[in-house]
């Protein structure tokens, strides 16, 4: 799906398995913490500053089309 890849686990915020709602309800719980909410969002912005901003997605799909020639 691509989840795991945009949120880094432990880092922007928790992956789980999938049809696990224990886990789930697990990592609900644990994001709303005061403390892992702060630093999942701050830790979520940079993440996204860094790899999702459309001049660096443009960016990296040119570099991958120059590879490929």
């Amino acid at each position: 799906s691509g989840v795991s890849w945009v949120n880094a686990d432990g880092v922007s915020g928790i992956n789980v398995e999938i049809e696990n709602p224990q886990a789930l309800a697990s990592a609900i719980e644990e994001v709303m913490n005061e403390e892992n909410y702060a630093r999942f969002s701050k830790s979520a912005k940079e993440r996204f500053e860094t790899h999702f901003l459309d001049s660096k997605m443009i960016d990296s799909c040119i570099r991958i089309y120059e590879e490929l020639r």
